[in-house]
């Protein structure tokens, strides 16, 4: 396109500009004739200029063309005859002259053309080398933001995961199981992802997040599973290439206890390909570190609380004793074909009181109930969902039970305690009396989830069985 614009802009030179500089010096020389003036003294200068001109800014062909045209301008043509008489050389050494200032003119041109292209294409060179060199320094920069940027944003990450993962501070080993799902979900954008643990040589699922109704995940692993082998292999996470035979996991991380067994593992079974780099790997090696640790924690303390005899907040016995006093009470009435009762309290309205109040309340009822119940029997507290107390009455029939309750539920309204915001509402108690004499003992929900119907009925057929020998 550049040289089809030089062309035509020669053309232009050619057929416009050259033929008007010419025809201007001849019209103004008619004119200065008519006032008896003559241009013929400067006639040449003004060639030897129009030459200059048109050679320094066009180049070679032009000038040498204005110096022709110049140079015919110039000629005194006396006849053809006398072409070659001696007297034409003068006459072609002006011509001549226009010629060579053209000829040198030109070359000039061309040098300090080539010089100029030159100049150009090294100005673009070194243009186009700065452009590059600030490309590469704004590429740096923005390469060093996005680093400081990433670290900053791992920064952050790190210590959001650390702050969430205090959830798997809780005690309870089930809210750990149902925690670690959703910081799998909302630290690593898994799309879905479970937990299971390791127990009678299978890995059983316990908690989930994301399973749609048509994902038939597997709920249970068996000993011959290609991920239970792999997992107890390799005791390390396991990414999608190593997951060989297992077409429903991309990542798996296992929960490493202190004695080096196999607790369980975290498993993803779909998350997005930009999601999966090594910072994915580091977190989930968090997560799995602190799940652990979390877990272990949570059992120790369900071990030592289980270990506890009396409750710390009111001095009574805890539901774990009450359970395991429980089962050896109804072996021996029933070996024995003793009266037993149990008394199931609860108080009324007991989680609209503030956790103050409730631990006074608490304390209140436990020193009326100790003070109004025998020595020997048994109060402890309750499962705190359904009942704040129990109480196991040996040697107690169904009466004599309903009268013990008559007496410490008659002293405790006699307090007149007022526990609520409101003056006018008094504590009331609940109670819920089974005793051996009717049966009713052996059918409550709490006695059937200590002692389960079907080994209610063994444990009776072995006593007879022993008593009979």
């Amino acid at each position: 396109m550049k040289a089809l614009l030089q062309y035509f802009s020669k053309v232009r030179v050619v057929i416009l500009e050259i033929p008007a500089f010419f025809l201007f010096i001849e019209a103004f020389e008619i004119y200065l004739q008519t006032i008896q003036l003559s241009l013929s003294p400067f006639k040449d200068h003004l060639y030897w200029l129009g030459i200059l001109g048109f050679g320094y800014v066009y180049g070679f062909p032009i000038a040498v063309l204005t110096a022709t045209i110049a140079g015919l301008f110039t000629l005194n043509w006396r006849g053809i005859h006398e072409l070659y008489a001696i007297h034409l050389a003068s006459e072609l050494s002006v011509p001549f002259l226009f010629l060579l200032e053209g000829i040198l003119v030109g070359i000039f041109f061309n040098r300090d053309q080539s010089s100029l292209a030159e100049a150009q294409t090294t100005t673009r060179e070194l243009t186009g080398r700065i452009e590059d060199l600030e490309g590469d320094r704004q590429r740096l920069i923005d390469a060093n933001l996005a680093l400081e940027k990433k670290a900053v944003s791992r920064e952050d990450t790190v210590l959001t995961l650390y702050e969430s993962a205090q959830k798997l501070g809780s005690l309870e080993v089930e809210e750990i199981f149902e925690n670690i799902p959703g910081l799998l979900t909302d630290y690593l954008h898994a799309e879905s992802c479970s937990i299971y643990i390791h127990e009678n040589h299978q890995l059983a699922l316990v908690a989930q997040q994301n399973w749609e109704n048509d994902q038939q995940y597997p709920r249970i692993y068996e000993h011959s599973h290609p991920l239970y082998k792999l997992v107890q292999q390799k005791k390390r996470i396991l990414t999608e290439r190593e997951l060989e035979g297992v077409d429903d996991a991309i990542l798996a991380a296992p929960l490493i206890t202190q004695d080096k067994r196999i607790y369980g593992i975290l498993k993803i079974e779909q998350i997005s390909f930009m999601n999966l780099h090594p910072a994915s790997l580091q977190i989930i090696q968090m997560l799995s570190d602190w799940t652990i640790k979390a877990i272990e924690n949570a059992q120790s303390f369900g071990a030592r609380k289980e270990a506890q005899v009396h409750d710390e907040e009111t001095g009574a016995h805890t539901f774990f004793y009450f359970k395991e006093r429980l089962k050896r009470e109804i072996r021996l009435a029933r070996r024995y074909k003793l009266d037993l009762s149990i008394l199931f309290v609860s108080v009324i309205n007991f989680d609209r009181m503030d956790q103050d109040t409730q631990q006074t309340v608490l304390r209140i009822v436990y020193r009326v109930m100790e003070f109004q119940f025998r020595g020997d029997d048994i109060i402890t507290r309750g499962d705190d969902e359904r009942y704040q107390f129990c109480l196991i009455l040996p040697f107690t029939n169904q009466d004599g039970a309903e009268m013990a309750v008559q007496r410490c539920a008659g002293e405790i309204f006699g307090y007149e305690f007022k526990p609520f915001e409101s003056e006018e509402e008094l504590l009331l108690l609940a109670w819920d009396v089974v005793s051996t004499d009717d049966q009713s003992l052996f059918a409550h929900p709490i006695v059937l989830e200590i002692i389960p119907e079907d080994k209610q009925d063994r444990t009776e057929e072995m006593i007879e069985r022993l008593l009979g020998e």
